[in-house]
């Protein structure tokens, strides 16, 4: 409401010809949006119907008020018969400002209000529809790892070595792209588009080769062949600032990506690829498991692979879970400024999940492994999984980024949902082989599953 010192009597006949310009200007707000009345000597302009379900008032900022009753206020008699330009005006900045206030509030409601009553009473309120109630982020981010977990990579794992390769293949796939994405933001001049293709063809070759038998040899010619073309291409392109086109970085990038999105990765095909059955280490899974592969329709394969591979999967999984619940209810210390949302209260939570799953997944497929081993191992996959996140969590920092993509809901990219991932799969193989050294199996990585 807009407030005119001198009273109404005059208001009310000069403000019919402004309230043309109304039905334009808040037309979106319901029927008669302006009434006019006198209280205390003063005349009112104000919106007659409530925009929401809660009475609104719209109050105009003190200094325009005090510079539209300026003019006025020397003479109180001359107020009393305002000239029509000036309540025009006055009328046509109420309208103006009603339309922002109108648009702001749109959003949030799904009628308008319902004129009703007489001018004194004012308007009765308007039925307005609830909105929608949208899911929480927690809720969203369990249900995007439940159909991705039980959806792809459950099955992927215990259908044989192709599917698992097939799904590492694609999941690094996208992870290229989003780790050119960050690049693109850090490096000057970027990177040209035939580099980033080069390097996603090396990162899917080295993974296709460590699941044919070729485990030496590849990672060190992906790295020499992506520097030439990056000294071919990248040489002759002109930095719009001036300096060199090449510089560290753009080389230190291209070796590490390959290191990152290949060299890393294909450890999960090698440690899916430990064809030594469990019954050598005299384990056999319990009932418990079986009855869960049968419920999901997921193969049985009881080979050291199979169980290495699913269990460093679910330690990593309730490890980053333990993390995040524990750090939202303990969290005070921060752990790194890297990722300032990190605490050390939820890396202890998640320590505490990681050691917690691998007994448990040792147990559930027949104690393969001593209790202390699995504990041991249970620890260094969790260092390994803090170790990529905290990498992935630097590298979006240095470009600016929250996520580093929007692929799965919740979490964010391909590098956001497994960057704990990349650097726990060798760490867990080497794990198992030590401990297969040490137990006297022989066993060699080019026999398959």
């Amino acid at each position: 409401q807009v407030i005119f010192p001198g009273g109404s009597s005059h208001v009310h006949a000069h403000v019919s010809a402004a309230m043309a310009v109304m039905p334009v200007a808040v037309g979106t707000i319901g029927p008669s949006p302006l009434c006019v009345g006198a209280r205390g000597g003063q005349a009112l302009v104000g919106m007659r119907a409530p925009l929401e379900r809660r009475q609104r008032q719209l109050v105009l900022p003190a200094s325009l008020a005090r510079h539209k009753t300026a003019e006025w206020s020397a003479d109180r008699a001359r107020t009393r018969r305002l000239p029509l330009l000036k309540v025009g005006t006055l009328v046509a900045t109420v309208a103006a400002a009603a339309a922002r206030h109108a648009a702001r509030l749109r959003s949030h409601t799904a009628g308008h209000a319902s004129a009703a009553g007489g001018a004194e009473a004012g308007a009765t309120a308007a039925s307005v529809a609830k909105p929608r109630r949208k899911l929480s982020s927690r809720l969203i981010r369990t249900l995007s790892g439940l159909v991705i977990g039980l959806g792809f990579c459950g099955p992927a794992v215990f259908y044989g070595t192709w599917p698992f390769t097939m799904m590492t293949v694609a999941v690094i796939a996208v992870a290229v792209l989003e780790y050119e994405r960050i690049l693109q933001s850090i490096l000057s001049p970027p990177l040209a588009p035939i580099l980033r293709y080069a390097h996603l063809t090396v990162s899917i070759g080295t993974i296709l080769a460590a699941q044919l038998g070729v485990l030496t040899g590849i990672f060190e010619c992906a790295a020499v062949a992506l520097l030439v073309m990056l000294l071919v291409v990248q040489g002759n392109t002109k930095n719009p600032e001036g300096g060199a086109p090449i510089s560290f970085g753009h080389i230190s990038s291209q070796v590490f990506g390959v290191f990152y999105t290949g060299y890393l990765p294909a450890f999960w095909v090698r440690l899916r690829m430990i064809s030594v059955p469990l019954a050598s280490l005299n384990a056999v899974p319990t009932p418990f498991l079986q009855t869960c592969c049968s419920i999901l329709h997921w193969p049985l394969n009881p080979t050291v692979g199979v169980f290495a591979t699913s269990a460093t999967a679910v330690c990593i999984i309730m490890s980053d879970t333990c993390a995040y619940l524990g750090g939202k209810r303990w969290g005070k210390t921060p752990l790194i400024l890297v990722s300032p949302g990190k605490t050390r209260e939820g890396m202890y939570c998640g320590m505490a999940g990681a050691v917690g799953t691998a007994l448990f997944c040792n147990f559930a497929w027949g104690s393969p492994a001593h209790p202390a081993v699995a504990t041991g191992i249970g620890f260094m996959i969790f260092c390994a999984s803090l170790l990529g996140d905290l990498s992935v969590s630097a590298m979006k920092r240095d470009a600016g980024l929250k996520d580093a993509g929007s692929l799965i809901p919740g979490h964010g990219g391909i590098l956001d949902r497994f960057d704990s991932y990349f650097f726990s799969a060798p760490t867990a193989y080497f794990c198992w082989y030590m401990y297969l050294k040490a137990c006297g199996i022989s066993w060699t990585p080019l026999l398959r599953s």
